[in-house]
């Protein structure tokens, strides 16, 4: 029984370097053992020597270099190289409770799941803007991720909710499953949990499965946020593609002139100077046009079908 924790990394050298410190003091559980693979997706900062220095921490730990460009083939990579079945995967911007094992290692004993998520709660790196409403601070918090005080198993409507950066699911299971899907332009979590759903494996949610996301000021940035709710309207697209539910004439049309509405809505509120709203109406507009005319990967499919033959090559 063992823990392979994969953290994807790029260019955060100091960021790495806290959530290295946070993993290194993890509690193991008894019987258990557990490795650290860092995924250095060719950095160019000093990165490499962030992970020579962790390496003297307790647990033993390897950094894979993965020259294909994203989180999702970094994430792949990991899968690949681990040396357990059960893996666990943070972002380098996160911190991890120090129970964080053992509340896994105690929801598998008692729910046997294919996959655990556990909530993420926010750190800031600075106070967030006055005119940022709760709806877009919702959107950048994981605020979905808090499922409640007990541990459970997840229904079909929410078990694709998969925080990136906050999860732990079964080596065997990415495999069967096709892996994470490297031409998406965001929500790869989502669509994987996604997958994890079509395919009938259970999801179960640990609050003591905890990791605190440190949110910078790009993230809260109008662009940054704009660039998120256009890629999670081309994740929804994605998800209806897999579900077989794709969008009728009507159903476009509907969406095309609330994109309008949304655009209107918005100069108007900016007029108004009323920024939150504005900015609100912005992200909407952002997310619909990712829904209409932001296609989504047209492998995705391809994936599915290729992951049912039971072919392992994820990427």
């Amino acid at each position: 029984m063992g823990f392979s924790i994969i953290i994807p990394t790029y260019n955060r050298a100091e960021l790495l370097r806290r959530v290295l410190e946070s993993v290194q003091h993890l509690f193991v559980p008894r019987s258990w053992e557990a490795e650290i693979l860092v995924i250095d997706n060719n950095s160019s900062d000093h990165t490499a020597a962030v992970v020579l220095e962790a390496m003297q921490g307790p647990l033993p730990l390897r950094r894979v270099l993965e020259m294909n460009q994203g989180v999702s083939h970094a994430r792949n990579r990991g899968a690949s190289e681990a040396s357990f079945e059960h893996l666990v995967y943070l972002d380098d911007d996160e911190l991890v409770d120090k129970g964080w094992l053992e509340a896994y290692a105690g929801v598998q004993a008692a729910l046997h799941p294919d996959c655990v998520v556990g909530p993420v709660e926010p750190l800031f790196e600075q106070v967030p803007p006055k005119w940022m409403s709760a709806f877009i601070l919702d959107s950048v918090t994981s605020s979905y991720s808090w499922k409640g005080p007990h541990e459970m198993l997840l229904p079909p409507t929410h078990a694709h909710e998969i925080p990136g950066g906050n999860f732990g699911v079964l080596r065997s299971v990415v495999f069967e499953v096709g892996g994470f899907h490297p031409a998406m332009l965001a929500g790869e979590d989502f669509e994987f949990g996604a997958r994890l759903v079509l395919f009938g494996k259970r999801v179960a949610y640990s609050p003591g499965c905890r990791t605190r996301h440190c949110i910078n000021q790009q993230k809260l940035s109008v662009p940054g946020l704009r660039a998120r709710f256009k890629g999670w309207g081309v994740t929804q697209r994605a998800l209806m593609q897999l579900r077989g539910d794709p969008l009728s004439a009507k159903e476009q049309l509907r969406l095309l002139l609330r994109l309008v509405q949304f655009s209107l809505r918005g100069i108007r509120y900016q007029f108004q100077n009323k920024k939150g709203h504005a900015v609100e109406c912005k992200l909407e507009a952002e997310r619909i046009f990712g829904l209409l005319f932001e296609r989504p990967p047209c492998q995705l499919i391809t994936v599915v079908n290729r992951a049912r033959r039971g072919d392992e090559n994820l990427d």
